[in-house]
């Protein structure tokens, strides 16, 4: 089941819906800010992460920049999640991630068909994209999806699709 979250329904999100959300973004965020797990105040430090998440959700409907995230779920389980934000113009695809017990299972590839489905109805007609040069999964996924890589900047592949 596919779901959009707009800035009215973030707003109003249930605390359930929050931790299911940042419970498929947290993966690794620990390594990802060099944070050992063997640090004696690792709970105090995945708290303020978790903390920082939920701030960040919750600015949501207030950012200018913020479009929409959308959402796949299984048996009311959120497994795989990405937004689109809005810079100069461009509509950019940002934070896919997929729960770490659904990997390579399709999912991602599902919710993004979704979201350029969703993305035409609304009459958007060019998808933006970026992904790290040696995130190969990204990149391999970019592609598989239909994705042009144009450019690189810095340590970004720079990839769109028209719709």
């Amino acid at each position: 089941m596919f779901k959009i979250w707009d800035k009215e329904k973030i707003s109003k999100l249930t605390l359930k819906e929050k931790e299911q959300w940042f419970e498929v973004l947290n993966y690794k965020l620990e390594q990802d800010r060099g944070i050992l797990l063997s640090d004696p105040d690792i709970l105090y430090k995945q708290q303020i992460i978790k903390d920082n998440y939920f701030d960040y959700i919750e600015s949501c409907p207030y950012s200018a920049s913020f479009y929409k995230y959308y959402i796949y779920k299984d048996n009311d389980k959120i497994i795989s999640v990405c937004r689109i934000n809005i810079y100069d113009d461009k509509y950019v695809l940002e934070g896919l991630q997929t729960h770490k017990d659904y990997y390579r299972k399709n999912y991602a590839s599902k919710l993004i068909s979704f979201m350029m489905k969703a993305l035409k109805k609304d009459g958007i007609h060019t998808l933006y994209s970026e992904a790290r040069v040696w995130n190969i999964a990204s990149n391999q996924l970019q592609i598989k999806l239909g994705f042009i890589k144009y450019d690189q900047e810095g340590n970004n592949n720079l990839y769109k699709i028209n719709l």
